[in-house]
């Protein structure tokens, strides 16, 4: 149980204060109700739950009369507001996804720690009998250390699971995200995808992009008057009502026909000015979070050898000590560092699918099905 508080103190005492609750709240705790979603069902669900994009919709169809909306159609609002509302699903189901790997690689974290956990209590274990016997230990309280590490990382790893729940309450629930338990692949699969073939699929796919481009046809004259919450819109400007252009201001353009020309071809600049910066925005964002893909790739594979590599030394180590009759010292560290091995490698799957996740918002394709893991 938690509650909201208010500072209370006096003007004469400002050195000392009291918290006072006002109104308690509860927060669901985690039922035995498992939701077990992938990726690709919580996008989905955290796209239909978008606040903001249900909003612009819902204030599109009850706030424009009859007449209006007609005109609007012709004038292409509508479609602005269709493609704001699915550019900020996308952006939600990004953020959801995020969140989803993010519980992914802690689930994987505590599963690591509860072994680390094992095999410490079971070289604690096997010092204590040492020492018992009366062999020298060089650091008998290294193990009491790491311990005390592993304490202290499994109250992280559960903090930034906390933390995940309750940014992912925000977009499906509180009950659902307390009872939240993420589907997923450890492995990952090479691709030969390139970054080329990456940009022109987001020239294709990015609908905010491919709405400029058709806006172009609708540029003239007749709907010069439509384009000041045309504008609006694309700058993000929450417009809900058109400006009709008045029967003065009609008659006035029958007689300025210079100025009428004039707006129409400063709008056409503006308006290509600004598909060159959305392209190039859009350009930049895929070129980045593809390099943030590749270098993580690069990185888990390394990862991998080098759990390897341990898992080898420990075989030497364990022969070693067989023909030597002990070495539990170098054993015991070696099984250390495999496990740590292993969590480098947790790290570098958490970059990979964190860099993917924000390429699939830049080329747009966020909310299409799943074509398997891949890795660039």
């Amino acid at each position: 149980m938690l509650a909201t508080s208010a500072i209370v103190y006096g003007e004469e005492d400002t050195s000392s204060f009291k918290i006072q609750p006002i109104e308690p709240y509860s927060v669901p705790e985690t039922s035995n109700a498992v939701i077990s979603l992938s990726a690709n069902e919580l996008a989905n669900l955290a796209a239909r739950n978008c606040g903001p994009a249900n909003l612009i919709l819902r204030e599109y169809s009850s706030n424009v009369d009859t007449l209006c909306r007609k005109q609007l159609d012709q004038t292409t609002v509508r479609e602005v507001r269709q493609s704001t509302a699915h550019r900020f699903r996308e952006n939600t189901a990004t953020l959801a996804l995020k969140m989803h790997y993010g519980l992914a690689a802690c689930k994987q974290s505590q599963e690591l720690l509860n072994r680390t956990r094992v095999e410490l209590d079971r070289q604690m274990a096997a010092q204590r009998k040492l020492i018992d016997e009366g062999v020298p230990i060089p650091d008998p309280l290294l193990l009491d250390r790491l311990m005390q590490d592993l304490n202290d990382q499994v109250l992280e790893n559960e903090s930034k699971q906390k933390t995940l729940r309750i940014q992912l309450s925000e977009l499906i629930g509180s009950q659902a995200a307390c009872n939240y338990d993420p589907s997923f692949d450890r492995i990952v699969q090479p691709s030969d995808i390139d970054v080329c073939d990456h940009i022109q699929t987001a020239m294709c796919r990015r609908q905010e992009l491919a709405l400029l481009y058709r806006l172009r046809t609708t540029l003239n004259e007749s709907t010069i008057d439509a384009w000041e919450t045309i504008a609006g819109l694309l700058s993000g400007i929450p417009i809900l009502q058109p400006r009709n252009a008045s029967l003065s201001t009609k008659i006035k353009r029958l007689f300025l026909r210079d100025e009428i020309d004039k707006a129409v071809k400063d709008r056409r600049v503006w308006l290509e000015t600004l598909i060159q910066e959305r392209t190039n925005n859009i350009r930049k964002d895929v070129e980045i979070a593809y390099e943030a893909k590749r270098v993580a790739a690069l990185r888990w594979a390394n990862a991998m050898e080098q759990r390897t590599t341990w898992g080898t030394r420990i075989l030497q180590l364990e022969k070693i000590g067989e023909e030597l009759k002990g070495n539990l010292a170098e054993q015991s560290a070696a099984r250390i560092q495999s496990l740590q091995s292993e969590g480098a490698i947790i790290k570098r799957w958490l970059d990979w699918h964190l860099a993917n996740v924000d390429l699939a918002n830049a080329t747009g394709t966020v909310l299409s099905p799943p074509q398997g893991s891949e890795i660039r």
